[in-house]
């Protein structure tokens, strides 16, 4: 039985664009990469192009560089390298719905569903490439009550 398309998951890099397909379970069902630009109708261009290449699904990630708020299809503040990912509407320009995160945010929840992160509590990732970011993964119970507003229920959390 051929795997189902469960999510699309795309990393903007300084260099590459990167586009991955998975199955609910985590199984690669086709990658495809492109250089990365530095003028949003390009990148948007390329980005289009490698999802024309890869089997559809409903569901699309995009992490990038940047500060990046919670349930947003935007990056807030980007100053660098792509600095055109700022104020760019990721549901809106791809006209679908799009999850967006933080790139090393995205890395650790990689990392916790299916990777190196999997059985831990707690772990910190450092991301190295064109810039340098991190997330760190900690069950609740260890933020403290003050920074949750009194909430902290032992799940995992990453910041």
């Amino acid at each position: 039985m051929k795997s189902k398309a469960a999510a699309i998951g795309v990393d903007i890099g300084g260099t590459q664009i990167k586009a991955v397909v998975v199955d609910g379970e985590g199984c690669v069902l086709g990658r495809r990469q492109a250089d990365t630009s530095e003028r949003a109708e390009v990148l948007l261009q390329r980005l289009n192009e490698l999802l024309d290449q890869l089997p559809s699904s409903e569901a699309l990630g995009i992490s990038a560089p940047g500060l990046v708020p919670p349930g947003s299809a935007s990056v807030a503040w980007m100053h660098g390298r792509l600095d055109c990912l700022e104020g760019l509407d990721w549901s809106k320009q791809l006209d679908r719905p799009v999850h967006l995160l933080n790139d090393a945010l995205a890395a650790m929840a990689g990392e916790a569903w299916i990777g190196a992160a999997r059985d831990v509590r707690d772990a910190i990732l450092m991301t190295l490439g064109t810039g340098v970011g991190g997330a760190i993964l900690v069950p609740l119970k260890k933020i403290s009550n003050s920074v949750l507003g009194g909430k902290g229920a032992g799940l995992p959390f990453v910041v």
